[in-house]
């Protein structure tokens, strides 16, 4: 998922934005379960606009991370759908990726 990221924003900026940007999402995707508590915290408008990015942002599609530290095992159907939303989050990527680098002019 970071790598389609990265291809999108390398299709838009330059080298150095595109890692800036990419790294970025990375961090908010990793904080996304703690920005969303913060949200709630927050004032309405900000913790409003907090839970768009935090929703947006996020990277991690489950919290198989979290489980396996409390020693829990993760079903069929959470992994399935865990892999369905990287697919699709990738495909979204990489489809607006096309789309910006089709656009480029290279003359």
């Amino acid at each position: 998922m970071v790598t389609a990221l990265a291809v999108l924003f390398s299709a838009l900026s330059t080298p150095v934005l595109s890692a800036l940007y990419t790294l970025g999402f990375y961090c908010v995707g990793q904080w996304s379960w703690d920005l969303r508590e913060f949200a709630r915290q927050a004032p309405a408008s900000l913790g409003a606009a907090l839970h768009v990015v935090a929703t947006w942002c996020r990277l991690r599609s489950s919290t198989c991370v979290r489980s396996a530290a409390h020693g829990e095992l993760t079903t069929p159907f959470h992994l399935g759908i865990a892999t369905l939303y990287a697919l699709l989050y990738c495909a979204c990527a990489l489809a607006l990726a096309t789309a910006a680098f089709e656009s480029r002019d290279f003359k």
